[in-house]
């Protein structure tokens, strides 16, 4: 039990001086943001629209691998940075909750897919629907989780 009990004061001293929440939140929308950019304007885009040097990086992998590449590695080093601000069990919470995240989300994909054959979107759209329809369900989640946040808290 001693070993349990330094444990749990090593994580309770360690949240306890670590990084402010505003700060904390302020540090991951700047990252996700930038991450986002990165995406966007280096990932997503076709080889032949990247300079050369960047292209043989990437590699021949088709876009969307190297999307779940990245965001899993973006994933993994935030994961690695909530270790060492917070400790372990923040950093095993965060994991739990990205992982079921992930995997939720799944399940958008085909609601995605009857949506676009419903409607017959022409193939030329499909990319801006799912940019806009990601980044409303991102600000929607996001406004839900404050809400929700604000009403426990009270």
């Amino acid at each position: 039990m001693p070993a349990e009990d330094a444990a749990v004061a090593d994580e309770s001293a360690r949240a306890d001086s670590g990084i402010r929440v505003p700060m904390g939140w302020l540090a991951f929308c700047a990252l996700m943001l930038g991450a986002a950019a990165v995406d966007l304007l280096v990932i997503s885009r076709p080889e032949a629209k990247l300079p050369p040097r960047i292209a043989a990086r990437l590699g021949s992998a088709p876009t969307f691998a190297r999307q779940i590449v990245f965001w899993l590695c973006i994933g993994v080093l935030f994961n690695i940075l909530i270790w060492g601000l917070l400790g372990r069990a923040a950093a095993g919470a965060w994991l739990y909750g990205y992982i079921l995240e992930y995997v939720l989300s799944i399940d958008n994909l085909f609601v995605f897919q009857a949506v676009f054959r419903s409607y017959a979107t022409p193939s030329t759209q499909v990319d801006r629907a799912l940019f806009w329809g990601i980044s409303a369900a991102i600000v929607l989640r996001l406004a839900f989780f404050g809400v929700g946040t604000e009403i426990l808290g009270m």
